[in-house]
C-alpha cells in the first residue's frame, strides 16, 4: 500500500525545516526584553542592503543569493576583536552567525534622551565591520577557498573580496585597519545611507 499525503498537505505551504535563520532574526528584532533588539533590527537592515549591493545580483549576477545570517551581540572576551564570523556549527547546530563584540558597545542616548548602547567607533566603522564579516560569510558559503581549520581566515580570496568592496586591510592576516576612502564602493554606499567618515 502506497503512503498518501493527506489532502491538507497537498494544499499547504512547504515548510523549510533546514533554514531557521529568518525566524531567528525575527525573534531577535521583536524581543523587547533584550537590550539589543533595536540595534540588531538596524544591523539586519544594513545586512540586507549590503547583501543586495555587494553580494547579490548587482556585482555577482551569476551566483545564487547569499543566505541570511543571524547577527548576534555577545561578549567575545577579547577587546581586540571587533566581531567574529562563526565558520563551524555552534552549540545549536547553526552553520553560520555574525557576532559583534558586546565589549565595544558603550552608553549613549537617543535624540529623545532615552538610554541606549551604541557602537563606540560610530555607525560608519560599525558598517565596515559588518561588511567585513559578511565577506567571511560569502567566502564560507560560496567561495573557492573557504576557511578550513589550521588555515588563515584572511587569505588571498578574502583580501581580494574586501579590496573589491572598498575595505582597507594591511595584510592577509590582519582585519580592516583604516576607514575606507570616500571614492571606494563601500564609502559610496554608506554615504547614500547617511553615514559619513
Amino acid at each position: 500500500m502506497k503512503d498518501r499525503l493527506p489532502e491538507i498537505a497537498n494544499r499547504g505551504t512547504l515548510i523549510d525545516p533546514a533554514n531557521p535563520y529568518p525566524e531567528i532574526r525575527r525573534h531577535a528584532e521583536k524581543n523587547r526584553k533584550w537590550d539589543f533588539s533595536e540595534e540588531v533590527t538596524w544591523l539586519n537592515r544594513k545586512f540586507d542592503q549590503f547583501k543586495e549591493r555587494f553580494f547579490d545580483g548587482v556585482l555577482s549576477p551569476d551566483r545564487p543569493p547569499l543566505p541570511v545570517a543571524p547577527i548576534a551581540i555577545d561578549n567575545l572576551r577579547n577587546m581586540r576583536t571587533l566581531a567574529a564570523y562563526n565558520v563551524v556549527p555552534d552549540e545549536y547546530g547553526l552553520n553560520y552567525r555574525l557576532t559583534l563584540n558586546k565589549q565595544h558597545y558603550i552608553d549613549g542616548q537617543t535624540e529623545d534622551g532615552d538610554k541606549i548602547k551604541v557602537w563606540r567607533f560610530g555607525r560608519y566603522a560599525q558598517c565596515e565591520t559588518l561588511l567585513h564579516e559578511m565577506v567571511h560569510h560569502e567566502q564560507q558559503v560560496r567561495g573557492k577557498d573557504p576557511f578550513k581549520p589550521g588555515k588563515i581566515t584572511h587569505n588571498r580570496e578574502f583580501k581580494k573580496r574586501t579590496t573589491f568592496s572598498g575595505l582597507k586591510s594591511k595584510s592577509l592576516t590582519l582585519y580592516h585597519n583604516a576607514q575606507s576612502r570616500a571614492t571606494n564602493p563601500c564609502s559610496k554606499i554608506f554615504e547614500t545611507q547617511g553615514l559619513s567618515i
